[in-house]
């Protein structure tokens, strides 16, 4: 559910030398004064005609009344205050932009001391065609909705926003730079709606503790009320948010007329208590006897204010047993998985601590992966460290979070300023050898810290922000010294700047700086990842350094983007050092890294001949080294939309050109980047219906003849109001030239400086599904189902090594003289039929099956406290065989030992 027109893509592209970088940024201005010449073009309408609204007219006020009486939250709008005169006038935006809602709404807005009321009437002529539809909180429905956004701050910039359905069904969250919609808080606050006659109705009170804001003697703040209707797909606003500003917040009208309240005293008290069985896959001679636990277990949740601006989240051995698990993956790269977050106390208010994304609602980003200043998966992780005894080895699944705690909110002056410190706990992992029980530490205790300000400036025309993170670990051995880095600092500035009198323009960008220091051999293996392959024989600005206890490094990136009107243009200048790393306490990537893109494109805002609406872009991206090496350049196409019978449409292809690749090797030499294309399509059919389907597929290729594809279905059924299955199956081929097998060592190979790179062929094959049933009994009470089944098989083949740096060419085991030979699932090779260098390589043909599940009824018995009781399921089998075959994998997979956990967590919502 969102207030406004949100258009955000994401793809990449760069430039060699500093030269051309500041080179880049200077045309940038140069071009962006130009276009802000032309900016009297951009005019406005507001008659009948469908056209733009000033972003800084707001048609009138919204008055609240005070009541001394209380009201009965039910939704039938019978109170004294309901009947005075409400607000009316909304405005389409989609299907038909700037014409009056076809269906009258009205609203009214009242207070006492304690909160804000809300009410809505929302008119229908056909009302037993009101679509209606349940759903879990927060849970995407195709159903009516009536929405409510307060910028209490009344800062342009920041709200909350509150929804409902006729149903019943609800969700809210918090807005951000502007128009950034989260729906990861969770307010405790009442609602009552009804069905009649005329339509539906809706009251809301929200508590004054759930919002935001200082201490003034009358306030004024941002107010604004969406309503869509599901069979028409009409979506309006009591003041338009025009589908080509990308703005929100800054333009809603003022609410008037409260006076005399207080901010309140603000303390929310979340203890928890749970129980779980585990049963888990072991042999049954595990000396652990891990096969079966039962646990029960304590902890707490708190949210204090810190005066009327600030709030203290704190969290005491904090559970996320009722988060659902992260799907299966087969990664064949270097590069780590990057899963999202789901843990309710990081993912709550966490945009506060977003980086470099403020001011431009777009941000594009073209072969070229942003850097993360701060993943809070991190926190909490998988212990990390090794272990030097041999035996049987016994460890933690996760290293457990002692207490966590952060303050968020904003100074009287709108500085927005959030803190976060965490510590984990030191792990040990438990070794039986031969009898002999060890515990060795692996993971150290752990101080994590993250540090944000951003302050917005001249009525929101630029911005400019501060974030800094800190990781200090507590290293008490040897082996920790190996494994860990002892410290990580990150820290730098973001900002931007909205140019020209409409401020259709924005600049915004970032410079960081990162620090890591620990023992030789941490920072050796350090430079040696993939990260920042320090090794590279052919890498001339850096080299590997044995002897080096820090790596410094930094990041930037400026990027242009047009925020208004039906031609579009986005175009960026990111960089990353060789040394820049955030990985301890962020994520990135790469380092080694200049990027440049610019997108050019055209967007369709009103119902034509064919389309609703409908953009077409076509981009360029260039990536070099600092070495000045090409290592990506390309071209795409992207051309989407929804035709007027409401079905979709996305359409993309594009080209590379050939370059140099300094990571295939994996700390060896350069290669060659061979040219290829890629074609993808994907169509969707009409989600106003109880049935949906949508396809997808894409492939590609390049020269010597490697290609992919992949198809992907996905139904979605809603058999009624309250039950949602959807199911979505792919399939995936690739058939790659060169994939990655392993390096060996070997003085004799100094064509590749004294290492033999090898490469095979790979044909892999995945069948996988995702499977969704949400099934909503009453608005606070639902069963959410997920599984996730995956089959893969990968099959190697035609083995040979990099015959030179800087190419494609490849000496072929087996052929001119060397010889190749499989024996008890590996190869004996011989690389110049010389037998003097002969070396055993294993079979790397794999198959993998994997099912991955979770079900969890929630019960919102009273208003913030639940009842969760969750099931997880997780099962999965490795074999090295490589042949695919879905009945024979899928039969091995149901004999496969499986973990199992049913827990049952009750948390409850305690306002002191």
């Amino acid at each position: 559910m969102k207030f406004l027109h949100i258009d955000q893509h994401s793809g990449i592209f760069p430039y060699p030398h500093l030269f051309f970088l500041f080179q880049t940024l200077g045309l940038l201005f140069i071009f962006s004064g130009y276009l802000l010449s032309q900016s009297d073009s951009y005019r406005f309408s507001t008659g009948k005609t469908p056209g733009h609204i000033d972003f800084f007219e707001h048609p009138g006020e919204v008055p609240a009344h005070r009541i001394h009486y209380p009201l009965k939250i039910d939704g039938r709008l019978t109170e004294e205050v309901w009947q005075l005169t409400g607000v009316t006038g909304f405005t389409q935006q989609d299907p038909l932009e700037g014409e009056p809602a076809t269906e009258k709404t009205v609203v009214w807005v009242a207070y006492d001391d304690e909160a804000l009321y809300v009410a809505a009437r929302m008119y229908d002529r056909a009302p037993d065609s009101i679509v209606a539809r349940l759903g879990r909180r927060d849970q995407d429905l195709s159903s009516d909705i009536i929405g409510f956004a307060i910028d209490s701050y009344n800062d342009k910039q920041t709200g909350f926003f509150f929804w409902i359905t006729p149903a019943g069904a609800f969700g809210d969250g918090t807005i951000s730079n502007d128009s950034r919609f989260d729906d990861t808080w969770d307010g405790v606050w009442e609602y009552g709606v009804q069905m009649d006659s005329l339509g539906w109705s809706v009251e809301l009170r929200i508590p004054f503790s759930q919002l935001r804001f200082t201490r003034k003697e009358e306030y004024v703040w941002g107010f604004n009320v969406m309503r869509f209707i599901q069979r028409k797909q009409e979506t309006s606003f009591l003041v338009l948010i025009p589908k080509d500003s990308n703005k929100g917040v800054s333009l809603y009208p003022p609410l008037t007329g409260i006076r005399n309240i207080q901010p309140p005293h603000r303390v929310e008290i979340m203890p928890y208590f749970l129980s779980s069985g585990q049963f888990r896959r072991f042999s049954p001679d595990d000396p652990f006897g891990r096969n079966k636990r039962f646990v029960g277990d304590l902890g707490a949740d708190l949210k204090l204010g810190l005066g009327s601006n600030f709030t203290l989240n704190g969290t005491i051995n904090p559970d996320f047993g009722q988060v659902e698990l992260d799907p299966a993956v087969v990664n064949l790269t270097a590069f780590e998985t990057f899963f999202e977050e789901k843990r309710p106390f990081f993912i709550e208010g966490a945009s506060i601590f977003s980086f470099g994304n403020r001011g431009a609602t777009s941000n594009w980003t073209m072969n070229y992966n942003p850097p993360i200043f701060f993943y809070s998966r991190r926190i909490g992780r998988p212990p990390q460290g090794r272990t030097t005894h041999q035996g049987v080895v016994n460890t933690p699944s996760n290293s457990t979070i002692l207490g966590a705690a952060k303050v968020t909110g904003q100074t009287k002056n709108n500085l927005e300023i959030g803190i976060l410190q965490a510590v984990t706990a030191r792990e040990y992992a438990e070794i039986d050898s031969s009898g002999v029980r060890l515990r060795e530490e692996v993971e150290p205790l752990t101080s994590y810290t993250v540090v944000r300000t951003f302050k917005n400036f001249d009525k929101n025309r630029f911005g400019l922000g501060v974030m800094g993170t800190s990781l200090i670990r507590q290293l008490r051995t040897e082996n920790l010294q190996r494994d860990f880095r002892k410290n990580a600092f990150v820290g730098g500035i973001d900002g931007y700047v909205f140019l020209g009198k409409k401020r259709n323009w924005a600049v915004n960008g970032w410079l960081v700086g990162s620090y890591v220091s620990g023992s030789k051999e941490a920072i050796t293996d350090l430079q040696q990842t993939p990260q920042h392959y320090y090794q590279r024989p052919d890498f001339k600005y850096e080299s590997l350094d044995t002897t080096r206890t820090v790596l410094r490094g930094w990041t930037g990136r400026l990027m242009l983007n047009k925020e208004k009107g039906n031609y579009y243009l986005n175009t960026s200048v990111a960089v990353n050092s060789p040394g820049f790393e955030s990985n301890d306490l962020g994520f990135h990537f790469k380092g080694n890294v200049i990027n440049q893109h610019l997108v050019l494109g055209y967007r369709w805002f009103q119902p034509g001949k064919v389309f609703r609406n409908a953009n077409w872009f076509v981009a360029n991206f260039r990536t070099f080294d600092f070495d000045g090496n090409k290592t990506s350049e390309g071209y795409m196409s992207f051309f989407g939309g929804r035709f007027l019978n409401y079905s979709g449409f996305f359409a993309r292809a594009g080209y590379f050109l050939k370059t140099l690749d300094i990571t295939r090797t994996r700390g060896g030499p350069m290669m060659e980047n061979p040219p290829g294309f890629f074609v993808g399509l994907s169509l969707s059919s009409d989600s106003r219906k109880d049935f949906e389907l949508g396809i997808s597929g894409n492939y590609g290729a390049n020269r010597p003849g490697g290609w992919e594809y992949s198809v992907e279905t996905r139904f979605n059924w809603k058999p009624g109001t309250q039950l949602n299955l959807s199911f979505t199956p792919r399939f995936y081929r690739d058939h790659a030239i060169a994939q990655w097998v392993t390096a060996i060592d070997d003085p004799a190979a100094a064509h590749t400086f004294g290492k033999r790179y090898i490469f095979a062929i790979l044909d892999q094959k995945q069948i996988s599904a995702s499977l969704r049933l949400n099934y909503t009994f009453t608005p606070t009470l639902s069963f959410q189902m997920f599984f996730q089944p995956l089959l893969a098989a990968g099959t190697y083949s035609d083995f040979k090594e990099l015959a030179r740096p800087r190419s494609f060419d490849f000496i072929h085991y087996g052929q001119n003289g060397t010889s190749i030979t499989p024996s008890d699932n590996q190869y004996e090779i011989d690389p110049d039929g010389t037998g003097q260098h002969r070396f055993t390589l294993y079979n790397p043909d794999f198959n993998f099956r994997s099912l991955r599940g979770t079900a969890v009824l929630r019960w919102e018995f009273a208003p913030g406290s639940t009842l969760f009781l969750v099931w997880t399921h997780d099962r999965s089998d490795v074999e090295n065989q490589g042949m695919f075959d879905v009945r024979n994998d899928f039969d091995k997979l149901l004999n496969a030992d499986s973990d199992n956990i049913i827990l049952l967590k009750l948390r409850y919502w305690w306002n002191p």
